[in-house]
């Protein structure tokens, strides 16, 4: 929105004074909030003379009344400014992002994430700069991968604010001020909102543009609605007025509150108008939204104790009276605002916030539960792409029950006046265009022994009902489990699973379809649900995966399973006689105590095990004398044993304990697995640990900016190129400065799912577009000179950032630290940890499928 409406519509109580001009009467009308008066006073005055204290009031009320030209400008003066509060450099980025400059939004992005994160020393903090970061690379991405045809409402929209629509009858109730007033709202400088309704016909015009209710509206705000299935009765936001008297906050202004009232069904006249028993006078209650079973109701509110200034929260209809207020949690709420909740008939909320990963401004998002019972609230949420998003504000979305179209609000380029009112519709129906929750992935199989990708491996992919999100770590073992980037097979095939077993977990089929000659199948899974894959191929074990499919896509675009040759030793886990751990290791010989692998502990007949073997991971041979490091998180005791030929290790273990299990070896790169013993599961536990040789095929060790690898990439991982510099106002790569690249040419070679962005640097000297320009074409060489050594020009961006962002700060730069500032770093934007995969067997025989 171009206000800030959907946070607070304020009455004041005293009226304001415009008798004197300069800073008191400025001061006085920002802190009655007239921001639109406040503006004016600076009308004409050189920002860069202003104080920063000043700048960062003007600045906020250009934001406030929605003028972004202006607050570009204001936050551009700021964040030139040392020693400025970072989030400056936030609203400066966000500036910049809905007047199209992504680029320049993605470096204030990272200035105010990074200024953030350093001040935070480790602990959580406002991280709406990173997501916005994030964001701006994401663009293309976020976007609906069908046809979606968006359109002004021409007929109900004015020159002024037309928002928030709501299904009635047969037609919409929305807010607006269009109609002429003597009382003006002192942050907008216009006049105060109203409820309207307008017809719809059956192709989507709407007419008869009417006020909705003489009842409901007052002569100060009313807002958003929401209705019974029945539609006789409403919830509504109101200004904290009721039967004539206007209520107050401590401050000395007026809040908003959530009312609702019946319809009389004789005069259809709305009667028994009552406000909400959780509503207080201190805080603002907005944006009602009624579940399908009208037993929650959703809401926005900035009361005490939220994740930001205006969170969602829900209240249950129970016993016939409304409960406590909960907050909707973390995966709703974010730093910044989440408001207007719209929930539809299939149970999915709808809502804005500008928090999340988004086009620019409010974005639209929507939330899946985690399961179906009706008391479980939502956990899963997404942005639901342009066109239904901009780079503007978005909001007020809601959705026919047929999915093929619906309403929402927007500032974007084609309204008539500030906000207005937009219809979308779609053809193929929402389902098969949103492009979340349902997440594109491409499922591939590879051979553990080869690394190489398997052509012909079948999949049968099912998905669990929501029932399996509670089942046991007992029985989600019976199907196999991945908890995070840990991967857990089990390798009891399908048709060993009894049908009383598959009926218990409700798995139903999905498909089944082969890998073509890359080895994938790109297949789309619905964000947070549970699946089976079972995967065959002849020659190969037959291998069962318990997974769940990942909240944001940008985390997961590639999943891989490992198959074993069916001609592998079989690791068959049990207990003698008396109790004590075995291993059998291959079925021609006799099992090997689990003692006699580690003598330096001591195993017990109760307790779990963990038992394993340290592998090469290029060649799945065993790595001798590589030392494993167990660290028992509970006592803080570390055992280390160092493996003999066979690779072998194992260690006790403790029910209701997490252990952190590490391998190391001179020359190779480490592996790092945990262990969980949480929650009931009490299991013995079989691991592999697999080790990358840490040297190219010469024997040469990997570096990677001037330092040895020695630990396992992983992304976001950022990494200063020590050995390549610039002359002064050259882009060219020096001689003596290209091994650092050389060194990088290696590790993607080595690693193939690794891209990066090549991020340059200069140094202060010269303008800013200058710097820039020489920045960009220094970044563009490095990646050219990247993409003459072999490597893809697809794994690699270029990205200058001239002198926005020094590694030395320095007023008067010695020629060194102008050098060190002329500098390029690797951000590594994706890698596949597959390679990293822990992988457990459960005590079962391979088969072969024939």
């Amino acid at each position: 929105m171009k206000i800030l409406i959907y946070i607070v519509l304020l009455v004041f109580l005293t009226p304001l004074l415009y008798a004197q001009e300069g800073g008191k009467a400025a001061d006085k009308a920002y802190k009655n909030k007239a921001y639109a008066k406040y503006v004016e006073y600076f009308k004409n005055k050189n920002l860069t003379k202003l104080k920063t204290g000043t700048l960062e009031q003007l600045g906020e009320s250009y934001r406030k009344i929605g003028d972004e030209k202006n607050t570009e400008k204001t936050y551009g003066v700021l964040s030139a400014r040392e020693n400025v509060d970072p989030l400056n450099y936030y609203y400066y980025a966000q500036a910049l992002q809905r007047n199209g400059d992504f680029r320049g939004a993605r470096q204030y992005y990272k200035m105010c994430d990074d200024k953030l994160k350093e001040a935070a020393n480790g602990k959580s903090y406002d991280d709406r700069a990173e997501k916005g970061w994030r964001a701006t690379f994401l663009i293309e991405e976020i976007k609906a991968i069908g046809a979606v045809e968006v359109t002004p409402s021409e007929p109900i929209n004015s020159e002024k604010y037309d928002f928030s629509p709501m299904y009635y009858k047969d037609g919409l109730v929305f807010v607006s001020n269009n109609e002429k007033s003597n009382l003006k709202d002192r942050w907008l400088g216009d006049g105060y909102m109203n409820l309207f309704y307008a017809k719809e016909s059956d192709d989507g015009t709407l007419s008869d543009l009417v006020p909705f209710s003489d009842q409901l509206n007052s002569k100060y705000h009313e807002g958003p609605v929401t209705f019974t299935k029945d539609q006789d009765m409403i919830f509504f936001t109101r200004s904290n007025y009721n039967k004539g008297q206007r209520g107050k906050s401590k401050d000395g202004t007026t809040k908003l509150k959530i009312y609702s009232a019946d319809k009389d069904q004789e005069s259809e006249d709305w009667i028994n108008v009552e406000e909400l028993p959780f509503n207080t006078s201190e805080f603002d209650y907005c944006h009602p939204a009624l579940s399908p079973d009208e037993r929650i109701l959703v809401f926005a509110s900035n009361k005490k104790g939220g994740y930001g200034r205006m969170d969602l929260y829900g209240c249950y209809w129970n016993g016939g009276q409304w409960g406590k207020p909960f907050n909707l949690g973390p995966y709703i709420n974010t730093p910044g605002d989440e408001v207007f909740p719209f929930i539809h008939a299939d149970g999915t909320l709808y809502y804005s916030s500008d928090g999340g990963l988004g086009l620019g401004g409010l974005d639209m998002f929507m939330a899946v539960k985690s399961t179906n019972h009706p008391d479980t609230t939502w956990s899963y949420a997404y942005n639901v792409g342009a066109p239904l998003n901009s780079k503007n504000d978005d909001f007020g979305f809601i959705l026919h029950a047929d999915e093929k179209s619906g309403y929402l609000s927007s500032d974007r380029d084609g309204g008539k006046g500030e906000d207005d009112i937009f219809r979308f519709d779609i053809p193929e129906g929402f389902d098969d265009v949103k492009p979340l929750p349902v997440l594109p992935i491409d499922l591939c199989i590879f051979d553990k022994h080869t690394s190489q990708r398997i052509e012909g491996a079948h999949l049968t992919i099912r998905r669990v009902s929501a029932y399996a999100h509670n089942i046991s770590v007992k029985q989600k073992n019976e199907l196999g489990e991945i908890e995070g980037k840990t991967m857990i097979l089990t390798l009891t095939p399908a048709d060993e699973l009894s049908t009383a077993s598959k009926d218990k977990y409700a798995v139903q089929a999905l498909d089944s379809t082969e890998t073509n000659k890359e080895g994938l199948i790109k297949y789309k899974l619905r964000a947070g649900d549970n699946y089976v894959i079972e995967v065959r191929k002849e020659g190969y074990r037959t291998t069962l995966e318990y997974f769940t499919m990942l909240r944001e896509r940008d985390h997961l675009d590639e999943y891989c399973i490992g198959l074993n040759n069916s001609g592998l030793p079989e690791w068959i886990v049990s207990r003698d006689e008396e109790g004590m751990p075995q291993v059998q290791v291959n079925s021609d010989l006799p099992p090997i105590p689990i003692a006699q692998i580690n003598p330096n502990v001591e195993f017990s007949k109760e307790n779990p095990f963990l038992v394993g073997v340290v592998l090469n991971k290029e060649y799945q041979k065993p790595l001798p004398n590589a030392k494993v490091f167990v660290l028992n998180r509970c006592t803080g005791e570390e055992e280390i044993q160092t493996v003999g030929k066979d690779g072998r290790f194992g260690f006790p273990l403790e029910c209701g304990c997490e252990y952190i299990v590490k391998s190391r070896k001179q020359r190779f790169i480490a592996d790092s697995k945990v262990i969980s013993l949480l929650d009931g599961n009490c299991t013995s536990v079989q691991m592999e640990l697999l080790m990358t040789p840490g040297f190219d095929r010469v024997g040469e060790p990997l570096y990677v900016g001037g330092n040895e690898l020695t630990e396992s990439i992983k992304e976001g991982d950022l990494i200063e190129l020590k050995n390549i510099f610039y002359d002064y106002d050259k882009a060219n790569i020096r001689s003596d400065a290209s091994k650092d690249l050389d060194d990088l040419v290696k590790v993607m070679n080595m690693f193939k799912s690794m891209k990066i962005e090549l991020s340059s640097h200069t140094d202060k000297r010269g303008s800013d577009s200058y710097n820039e320009e020489l920045s960009d074409n220094r970044a563009k060489n490095a990646k050219a000179y990247l993409v003459s050594k072999g490597i893809a020009e697809n794994r690699i961006k270029a990205v200058g950032y001239g002198e926005y962002r020094p590694k030395i700060k320095c007023d008067k730069c010695t020629t060194y630290e102008h050098q060190l500032n002329r500098r390029t770093e690797v951000f590594v934007t994706k890698f596949d940890q597959a390679d990293y995969y822990q992988v457990i067997y459960s005590d079962n025989k391979p088969t072969i499928v024939d």
